[in-house]
């Protein structure tokens, strides 16, 4: 469900490897970086 700001309440985790290397997504055609979500 949208809040009246137009935000939606999620979850966000990190996912980092005994390397200390961390799971990082690019999105395709934009020049950002953003965690990765479900649905």
């Amino acid at each position: 469900m949208i809040d009246n700001k137009g935000y939606r309440k999620n979850v966000g985790i990190v996912l980092m490897n005994n390397k200390n290397q961390f799971l990082i997504f690019k999105r395709i055609g934009a020049d950002a970086w953003q965690f990765p979500k479900e649905g």
